[in-house]
C-alpha cells in the first residue's frame, strides 16, 4: 500500500545521453488506525482491533509499546536533498508538496491548492533554520543521506479542531518521527528508527516533539482503557501507540482517543450541521436537532461503555452547545 502524498522528483541529469533519475522524496506514514471513533472523518474502521491487519507481525511480537500523545493539528511532512553543493527542501501536507531552496521560492508556487502547503512550508523554513548553524546542517546532511520524510503535525490558530490553541501567535511544528525511504516492498518497521531514540534525538537539535512513555507489551490493553478514560491527560485527544519488537523494529501503530475529544469532536459535528440547516431554512426546528445528536450520543455510547449519568451530562452539553450557536445565527 502505497502512502497517502508520496511524491516523486524527476531529474533530468545533464550529459551525452540525457539521464533521467526519479527519487521518492515524501513516502509518509503508511496506513493505520484504531477502534470505531478513533478517525476524525467518516471512514470509520468496520470493527474494534482492525487495525491489526496493518501490522507488520502480529501483536504477540511485541516486546514494548512507545505511547506518543497525539498532536491536534494537522499533517505536515519534509524531507530534503543536497544537489550541487545547495540544500533544497522538499515541503507540504497531505496530497500537496513543493521543492523550495530559498524562502522567496515558496511564492513561486500560486493558486488555491498550495495555500496550507505555504503555511507549513514557511513554518518549517522559520523553524529548521532557527536551529542554529551546527544543527541545521546536521538535519540537512541526515535528509540527504537517509532519504528519509519526516513526519510532523503543525498547529494552527488560525485553524483550531478540537483543542483550544488561541495561545499560539503563529504556527508550530511538532516532529513526530522520520518514515524510511521508499522502495522496500517487505518492510521489517513502518518507521526509520525507534520511535523514543528519534524523539530524544529529534529534542536535542531543539526541535518540538510530543511526550511520550514506554511500557511494557502485556501493558498495552490497560494503558488503552486508561486513555480513553483521559487517566493520562484529560483535555488532550489521546496517544498513537507504537509497537516495538524485540529489535525496537516498529511492526504496527495504533491510534486511541480520549473520550473527551470523542465526544466534543462529535457535538462539534452535530452543532455545525445543525447551525448549517438553520441558515438553509426560515423555520428551525432546535428540539429536532437536539433529539438528533442525542441519539448519536447514545449510539457512541454502545461502545464507549461509560455510564449513564455521564451521558446525561453529555446531552446537557449538547443542549447548551446548540443554544450557544444558535444565538450566532
Amino acid at each position: 500500500m502505497i502512502p497517502r502524498g508520496t511524491s516523486v522528483m524527476e531529474l533530468r541529469l545533464e550529459g551525452g545521453e540525457r539521464e533521467v533519475v526519479q527519487d521518492t522524496v515524501i513516502y509518509g506514514n503508511r496506513k493505520f488506525t484504531g477502534d470505531i471513533g478513533d478517525e476524525d472523518d467518516d471512514t470509520q474502521p468496520e470493527s474494534n482491533g482492525q487495525w491489526k491487519k496493518y501490522f507488520l507481525k502480529d501483536m504477540d511480537e511485541a516486546h514494548q509499546v512507545v505511547c506518543m500523545k497525539k498532536i491536534n493539528g494537522d499533517a505536515a511532512h519534509f524531507s530534503g536533498r543536497i544537489r550541487d553543493g545547495q540544500f533544497y527542501l522538499i515541503v507540504g501536507t497531505k496530497n500537496v508538496h513543493m521543492i523550495i531552496r530559498e524562502e522567496k521560492d515558496i511564492d513561486k508556487y500560486t493558486g488555491d491548492r498550495y495555500t496550507f502547503a505555504k503555511v507549513v512550508a514557511r513554518c518549517v523554513w522559520d523553524t529548521l533554520p532557527a536551529l542554529g548553524d551546527k544543527h541545521y546542517r546536521f538535519l540537512q546532511k541526515f535528509l540527504h543521506l537517509t532519504n528519509c520524510t519526516a513526519i510532523c503535525e503543525i498547529l494552527q490558530p488560525e485553524n483550531q479542531h478540537i483543542m483550544n490553541l488561541s495561545a499560539l501567535e503563529k504556527p508550530r511544528l511538532h516532529v513526530l518521527g522520520f518514515t524510511p525511504p521508499a522502495g522496500d516492498e517487505d518492510p521489517t518497521s513502518l518507521v526509520a528508527f525507534p520511535p523514543h531514540h528519534t524523539l530524544h534525538l529529534l529534542s536535542c537539535l531543539g526541535l518540538t516533539v510530543p511526550a511520550h512513555t514506554v511500557i511494557q507489551a502485556e501493558d498495552v490493553q490497560r494503558h488503552r482503557e486508561e486513555i480513553r478514560q483521559g487517566k493520562h491527560g484529560y483535555r488532550e485527544e489521546g496517544e498513537v501507540l507504537y509497537f516495538l519488537d524485540e529489535s525496537e523494529k516498529t511492526i504496527g501503530l495504533v491510534k486511541t482517543k480520549t473520550v473527551w475529544y470523542i465526544m466534543l469532536r462529535a457535538l462539534r459535528e452535530k452543532v455545525a450541521y445543525a447551525f448549517h440547516k438553520s441558515r438553509q431554512q426560515q423555520q428551525h426546528n432546535a428540539e429536532k436537532c437536539i433529539s438528533g445528536a442525542h441519539r448519536g450520543l447514545k449510539r457512541l455510547n454502545k461502545w464507549l461503555l461509560f455510564s449513564e449519568s455521564c451521558l446525561e451530562e453529555w446531552k446537557k452539553t449538547c443542549i447548551i452547545l446548540h443554544y450557544m450557536d444558535s444565538r450566532r445565527n
